[in-house]
């Protein structure tokens, strides 16, 4: 049976129908397009609330949005460690002395953007919203639901009611978090020599004899 974040992957919710939600919340009739160059000041506050919510979660690095043991070289002219405009938090090994500002990597222990070497690091990254899961879509949408009610409605009432919708989609995110790590987890080669006594091969793998039930 196919895991259930994989089965929701088929439930994607256009960007557009997470907006006319968020503009039904504010008692406005839903639009056609969001493709227009200038928006209607309603339509533009809903997806602004929508691309707010995204990137509180993107940052905080999913399994979906995150890309281990990337090799980060500098510039054979400057020296200089650039990242993509797409990298939202980078981690390493040397977390403190090897920092992110901005769209470069700063070595803090000599105080330079300057690097001799490449580094290795795991890196979050921004995605746009046809590339995230239902699960984070479904968050975002019911996150930005509750802040608008809060700031541009100021109505306390309503956004605890739809705060419970939210915190439904933040564990439905959370539940997908753990369902894939484990089922990574499950996968890798020394799982399965738990699970089915197989003895991890360079190349292959086959079943130890001299292990009972081998």
């Amino acid at each position: 049976m196919r895991p259930l974040f994989l089965l929701k992957e088929a439930l994607m919710r256009t960007k557009l129908k997470a907006v006319n939600y968020l503009m039904d919340v504010l008692g406005n009739p839903p639009v056609s397009s969001l493709d227009d160059e200038i928006l209607p000041p309603d339509v533009e506050s809903c997806k602004l609330r929508l691309e707010e919510e995204v990137s509180t979660l993107l940052k905080k690095g999913y399994w979906f949005n995150t890309e281990y043991a990337v090799t980060l070289s500098p510039d054979e002219t400057t020296k200089e460690i650039i990242l993509g405009a797409d990298v939202l938090l980078v981690t390493t090994r040397f977390t403190g002395q090897y920092i992110q500002r901005g769209t470069k990597m700063y070595d803090a222990g000599c105080n330079t953007y300057q690097f001799e070497d490449s580094i290795v690091a795991d890196l979050v990254i921004d995605l746009e919203w046809d590339l995230l899961p239902f699960t984070v879509q479904d968050a975002a949408m019911h996150l930005a639901a509750v802040k608008i009610c809060k700031v541009d409605l100021e109505d306390s009432r309503k956004a605890a009611d739809l705060q419970l919708d939210a915190n439904k989609a933040l564990i439905a995110l959370g539940t997908d978090e753990l369902d894939v790590r484990q089922h990574n987890i499950l996968g890798t080669r020394a799982a399965q020599h738990m699970k089915y006594r197989i003895t991890p091969h360079r190349r292959s793998s086959y079943r130890n004899p001299n292990i009972p039930g081998g």
